[in-house]
């Protein structure tokens, strides 16, 4: 977290300000701090609305918070930009080592209504 915070306070207008706000989504998720994960994540998908990633976090910590029809609408929209997308390949793509965290990632996107295959 501390590297993306310093990212974003050195280069508040970098081209690139998703990928710290993708890093603090990953980071807060992993944290349970599902909160911080979707304004993380909204922010990312503000600066990169074709980037499907923050997307996939935002449904998965809306999901977590028990929003459960805006986890759908987001995940509906990680749908929309991977149309091919299942909880099977978005939690290998995600950037989680700990099998807790995979876990956990795998059961929000279930219940924002991702296709598991």
């Amino acid at each position: 977290m501390e590297h993306a915070q310093l990212a974003l306070r050195l280069s508040p207008f970098d081209p690139l300000i998703y990928l710290p706000y993708v890093s603090l989504a990953y980071a807060h998720f992993a944290a349970r701090r599902f909160e911080d994960a979707a304004a993380a994540a909204n922010r990312a998908s503000q600066a990169n609305p074709s980037f499907s990633v923050p997307c996939m976090l935002h449904a998965a910590a809306l999901a977590e918070l028990g929003r459960s029809d805006d986890a759908k609408a987001m995940a509906q929209r990680f749908l929309e930009l991977e149309p091919s997308i299942t909880v099977s390949s978005a939690i290998r793509s995600a950037r989680y080592e700990n099998p807790e965290n995979i876990a956990a990632l795998g059961s929000a996107l279930r219940k924002a209504g991702l296709p598991e295959t």
